[in-house]
């Protein structure tokens, strides 16, 4: 039985707890993964989406920062990005359901890096060319795909060096 204060008739001294609602149940994530500042978007089955990048689980958490990816699109497995960088495989498919928010979520945020796209003739031949904004960096990053015919030389660095150069002068 809950006694009462005497300068306060009837309240009880000790009261009842209230039920605190429950969080939202979010993959755990290493803290080294999430940058300071980082927030999370969405979540779903083995994936987070967050305003930097999305994370995909598996054998390992893959992350794939949004200036990396060039295009998401429907795949019958969930999602497909596409990554244009040399560092991460050329397609992931995510598990997704056909009607998830993610789609739209990508999109948005693969729009929101990119800031040029183009091809430039580098030794000859059509070299793709993209400039993407790194969110929370605020850095400019570049990305290009020489031709297969083309083998990289100091002459073609050069012409590339200068082709950026030019480019970046437009974007400014």
């Amino acid at each position: 039985m809950a006694t009462t204060m005497p300068w306060l008739s009837g309240w009880p001294a000790t009261r009842p707890r209230r039920r605190t609602a429950r969080a939202r149940a979010f993959p755990a994530l290493p803290a080294l993964f999430l940058a300071r500042g980082e927030r999370v978007l969405l979540t779903l089955h083995g994936v987070v989406a967050t305003d930097r990048a999305i994370f995909c689980d598996g054998p390992d958490w893959t992350r794939l920062g949004w200036e990396q990816v060039t295009r998401v699109e429907r795949h019958e497995r969930g999602l497909l990005l596409t990554a244009w960088a040399p560092d991460l495989p050329p397609r992931t498919v995510v598990a997704a359901e056909p009607a998830t928010p993610l789609l739209a979520l990508a999109r948005e945020r693969i729009a929101w890096t990119t800031l040029l796209t183009t091809r430039v003739p580098i030794g000859g031949h059509p070299a793709r060319v993209a400039a993407r904004r790194q969110p929370g960096a605020g850095t400019l990053v570049w990305i290009v795909a020489l031709a297969p015919e083309v083998t990289p030389t100091p002459a073609v660095d050069e012409e590339l060096a200068a082709a950026l150069a030019r480019l970046a002068r437009e974007l400014s």
